[in-house]
């Protein structure tokens, strides 16, 4: 009973900020008081972190679960790349951007098999194929960096003429040799634009439809000539459909002025980070998430049927549509978690709470962007006819029916998805996933932060093993409490906000450093033949 006013506490918060968040995108970039508004906002966030962060740590003892076990195995696989497959990678361009380069790599950790075996209780042939996934993943990088390393020499940009490559890449943009530039950082080749700057978060959140797209939703690769792009995948030994995949995810535009700022948020990609982990790897996958659901796309025969005549719902609509939103709200977690996590690989220590955080915990719009579309689809007169078409029925009655499976597929996500904790509903999806990116950011700049143990650096091994966590964490395990790695109350209704960084990632860690010290000691005190 104790704990019922703090939590009482936490629900008032999470519902004041995300208000605080709805008045943000209602008054628009206009807004007439955002100062006051957005510093309001802040301390409301500042204050529930703190009721969140209060996690207790895992037993020393207790063996992490599967999901905690191969990410980690994963991170320590990974952890060599950074140094061998991308510390050395060009930094090359048309001028000088000034970006802060990256924290200096970490001394490689490589342990043995036997040894992880000990940590994480995974089987030999578990290892095995996680380690030739991670050196996947190295190695489509690398030819990604051939591919722009022979782009880069094929039109001589270094000789300071960035404007013919610059036109090949974007032909749609009708620009000057004074408003371009091109910079090459390891794997990933940008243009340089005078162009309006929006928020840097816009390189992680691609399914905002609005301005902030501008940099990343400019360049296709089938916009590049047929002849060049097949000229360019024989280079590289490509076929043309896997050189035009590469490029998609290599190369980007971004605002001249503000260039520094968008190359050092975008060093969790240039750092090997999002390659290794596949969290926030491309530019363009969240643009699907706002792209009109065509009246095909959807398998409408599982939740509609024809009765008598009739097109009947054969399903509780909100249940159809809570089936329907969570892939795209597992991508929108995603794409949020690759901002966090960029934001914290190249954060000072103490980084305290800014504006540009609230562009990536504006959970609430997120949502709203992204499932849209599943309501726009029933709404669509090209799905009525579709249906009508292939159930032989009257256009008129079919229209009659989606345009009510529409009203109840809002009403649902309106109060289910979108809206804050109210006394009527105490959990919303929106109100849950709020929670869980605010106490996953508490504790991911705790642990980032901390000071490290004198056996080795820990810093780019944490943001390691919370990428590889979340990339393969279903959404589900905020509610649900079987899919939970956190510690379980058992009196609660819901797990609590999940903080696996603080609660697993330290005690592996520490695991991992005495097993390395325990296996050092027993060459050491071997007799030598």
């Amino acid at each position: 009973m104790a704990e019922q006013p703090v939590l009482a506490e936490r629900t008032l918060l999470v519902q004041r900020a995300l208000r605080g968040f709805e008045q943000r995108t209602h008054l628009g970039p206009n807004k007439n008081t955002p100062d006051l508004l957005d510093q309001h906002l802040i301390a409301a966030i500042e204050r529930l972190s703190e009721t969140l962060n209060n996690t207790v740590p895992a037993p020393s003892d207790a063996p992490p679960s599967r999901r905690i076990a191969v990410a980690f195995a994963m991170a320590v696989f990974s952890h060599p790349h950074l140094a061998a497959t991308f510390g050395s990678g060009p930094r090359e361009g048309t001028c000088d951007p000034k970006d802060r380069k990256p924290f200096p790599t970490e001394v490689p950790l490589v342990v043995s098999d036997e040894l992880l075996q000990q940590i994480v209780a995974l089987s030999q042939w578990e290892l095995d194929d996680l380690r030739e996934e991670i050196d996947r993943r190295a190695s489509q990088s690398l030819k990604q960096a051939r591919a722009l390393s022979w782009i880069w020499t094929y039109f001589n940009v270094n000789a300071g003429a960035p404007l013919k490559l610059f036109k090949v890449l974007f032909p749609a943009i009708d620009a000057t040799s004074e408003q371009v530039d091109l910079v090459l950082r390891s794997n990933r080749l940008y243009g340089l634009y005078d162009m309006p700057a929006p928020s840097v978060s816009a390189l992680f959140l691609g399914f905002q439809d609005t301005a902030s797209t501008v940099p990343i939703s400019t360049f296709r690769s089938r916009y590049v000539d047929p002849s060049l792009r097949r000229t360019l995948a024989r280079s590289i030994g490509a076929k043309p459909w896997e050189f035009d995949r590469l490029l998609d995810r290599v190369i980007m535009l971004i605002p001249r002025d503000q260039a520094n700022a968008f190359l050092e948020r975008d060093q969790w990609r240039t750092s090997g980070m999002a390659s290794l982990t596949e969290m926030g790897r491309d530019y363009l996958s969240g643009l699907s998430l706002v792209k009109k659901i065509e009246h095909n796309e959807l398998d409408w025969s599982l939740f509609l049927n024809e009765d008598n005549g009739e097109l009947k719902m054969t399903r509780r609509p909100g249940a159809v549509f809570d089936e329907l939103a969570l892939d795209r709200a597992q991508k929108v977690l995603s794409h949020i978690y690759a901002g966090m996590l960029a934001r914290a690989e190249h954060a000072d220590p103490g980084t305290p709470l800014e504006l540009e955080d609230l562009e990536l915990l504006d959970v609430g719009r997120h949502l709203r962007q992204a499932l849209e579309p599943i309501i726009a689809w029933a709404n669509s007169q090209d799905t009525h006819d579709h249906i009508a078409v292939q159930l032989r029925l009257a256009p008129g009655d079919v229209a009659q029916t989606m345009n009510d499976v529409g009203i109840r597929w809002r009403a649902h996500a309106e109060t289910a998805w979108f809206a804050p904790p109210s006394d009527e509903r105490r959990h919303t999806i929106c109100g849950i996933v709020f929670s869980h990116l605010i106490a996953l950011r508490g504790s991911l700049m705790r642990v980032v932060d901390r000071t490290a143990d004198p056996r080795w650096e820990h810093r780019n091994m944490s943001l390691l093993f919370t990428a590889h966590y979340l990339a393969d964490a279903p959404i589900e395990r905020l509610w649900m409490k079987g899919l939970s790695d956190s510690l379980i109350d058992e009196n609660s209704r819901l797990p609590p906000p999940e903080d696996v960084v603080g609660s697993w990632f330290w005690t592996c860690w520490v695991r991992l450093l005495d097993a390395i010290d325990n296996e050092a000691d027993i060459d050491a005190a071997m007799p030598e033949l």
